[in-house]
């Protein structure tokens, strides 16, 4: 009790000089003299778990959209209910019969070869060409190629040069392609038909209703046969794991901090009634007394997420994911959490009257 009658004494000096308002300076040497002792070690949890929640919730965040983004470029890839037969020369006859083998459909070959593309500034590069069929791939026609972003952009015109020969081709579509897939990934996809008869590197067969991969094994014993779907299953398996251990981190944390939160404004609260309630007759209004309390317990919340929404500034779009946008969500889930555990203590607080004061005094 006698830090509070000291705030009396430097409240009435303050008022007979004239030099400060009533609830300005309560306020702050409230603060100042309340719970700037014991209460550090507290401040200072709050703060790292602030920042371990919001970096792991961000995390999740990210690594789910990210995973859709390479799930989608996956799925463009392989595209599902396939077969990718690789790791062998393939003739017409061997693609007729590996759709035999499972009563597929259709399927096609791929061939590729190392191609160079002369700009128009004159500079010649090399790159790894995918020869497909025509329509198989949207933008591709027999002078019309689709090409990674780091080749070219859409609407560029460049020279490639095909077994020898130099073609004019139009870039009509740019991808972002960011995964590697071994016999389908290229940076530069092209008409089967400029390239003429040739064995195939990939054989892509769409499944059927008889046989499988081991067919394909058989029929290709020294190729490698994978399934489409259930390389994309792996893929979405393994995400999953990721992000329920991210995700539990991030839970916990949260959690963490809001008990933390919680139990440190009640005991605080049920310690320093009688304080409080002094100040409440020396005329700190109530609002003051709520923004007391939540200075002191959401400042270390806030800053942490702060620190890592601070960070998270330096780091670049990830497949088209908002590294930023999704901690500046993280931090405000944070923060908030911490804030609404501080509700029942500052509704509280809120309640107390000055005839409640007089009373605990």
């Amino acid at each position: 009790m006698h830090r509070v009658y000291r705030i009396a004494l430097v409240l009435k000096s303050a008022r007979c000089e004239g030099r400060v308002k009533n609830s300005l300076l309560l306020f702050f040497v409230s603060l100042l003299s309340l719970y700037a002792r014991g209460r550090r070690k507290i401040a200072v949890a709050l703060f790292f778990l602030s920042m371990l929640a919001t970096g792991a919730t961000a995390a999740a965040l990210v690594m789910w959209g990210v995973g859709g983004a390479l799930y989608g470029q996956l799925a463009e890839l392989l595209g599902p209910g396939r077969y990718v037969v690789f790791g062998g020369s393939f003739s017409d006859a061997d693609l007729l019969a590996a759709v035999q083998a499972v009563c597929s459909p259709g399927g096609y070959g791929v061939v590729y070869r190392p191609v160079k593309v002369r700009y128009v500034n004159g500079s010649v590069a090399t790159f790894t060409a995918a020869f497909v069929p025509r329509g198989l791939m949207r933008g591709i026609e027999v002078l019309d190629a689709v090409a990674l972003r780091h080749v070219a952009a859409a609407g560029d015109v460049v020279d490639v040069e095909v077994g020898g020969r130099w073609y004019q081709v139009r870039i009509a579509e740019v991808r972002d392609f960011t995964v590697f897939v071994p016999g389908l990934a290229a940076d530069l996809y092209l008409d089967a038909e400029l390239l003429g008869p040739a064995r195939y590197d990939v054989l892509v067969v769409e499944k059927g209703n008889c046989g499988g991969a081991r067919e394909l094994e058989a029929l290709f014993p020294r190729a490698q046969v994978f399934d489409a779907d259930l390389v994309l299953t792996g893929v979405w398996s393994q995400l999953l794991a990721y992000l329920g251990a991210t995700a539990l981190v991030s839970a916990s944390s949260i959690a963490t901090a809001a008990s933390l939160t919680y139990t440190a404004a009640a005991l605080t609260l049920a310690a320093s009634y009688k304080e409080f309630a002094v100040l409440r007759l020396l005329g700190l209004k109530r609002r003051s007394l709520v923004a007391l309390m939540a200075a002191l317990f959401l400042t270390p919340s806030a800053a942490g997420a702060l620190v890592v929404l601070l960070a998270s500034l330096s780091v670049e779009d990830v497949l088209g994911v908002s590294v930023r946008l999704y901690t500046a969500a993280s931090a405000a889930l944070v923060t908030a959490a911490s804030a609404l555990s501080l509700a029942p203590t500052l509704r509280k607080l809120y309640s107390l009257t000055p005839l409640e004061a007089i009373r605990a005094e």
